[in-house]
């Protein structure tokens, strides 16, 4: 069994295909997370990004992780934002960003759920952790 929650397609996306990796385990910080989490949270990169370059066409990721408020961090449970590249999505300058982020709204969960499982078809099983894409 996977030790991974899993990936989840994001409420409030940077770009189309935004993705979170999440631990199965609960904790506000990355430096609580033991090596083997931080193992297989690696492991599911490759495959993330392999799916949304499938499905929307990108060919450029980040992996961000925000660690602490004042990096940006708002829910308090560790988890990595895959962020495929498109600089017509990208937002570079920090001013802009606060600007973009009143901008954005959240999706309806409808359109979530549409999004993952869409994604899901592209997604290798042998990653996949129960209640996942």
């Amino acid at each position: 069994q996977r030790r991974v929650h899993g990936v989840s397609v994001n409420l409030m996306p940077l770009a189309q295909g935004h993705l979170l990796l999440i631990p199965r385990r609960v904790v506000a910080s990355a430096l609580s997370l033991r090596n083997d989490e931080i193992d297989d949270l690696a492991r599911l990169i490759a495959p993330s990004a392999a799916s949304i370059f499938q499905t929307y066409g990108h060919s450029a990721f980040s992996v961000i992780l925000q660690e602490g408020a004042a990096a940006g961090q708002t829910v308090p449970h560790v988890h990595f934002h895959l962020i495929p590249y498109d600089h017509t999505q990208w937002v570079a300058h920090p001013e802009e960003e606060d600007e973009e982020r009143k901008r954005r709204r959240p999706r309806l969960q409808d359109d979530m759920n549409s999004e993952a499982q869409m994604l899901g078809t592209a997604f290798p099983k042998q990653v996949m952790a129960p209640g996942s894409l």
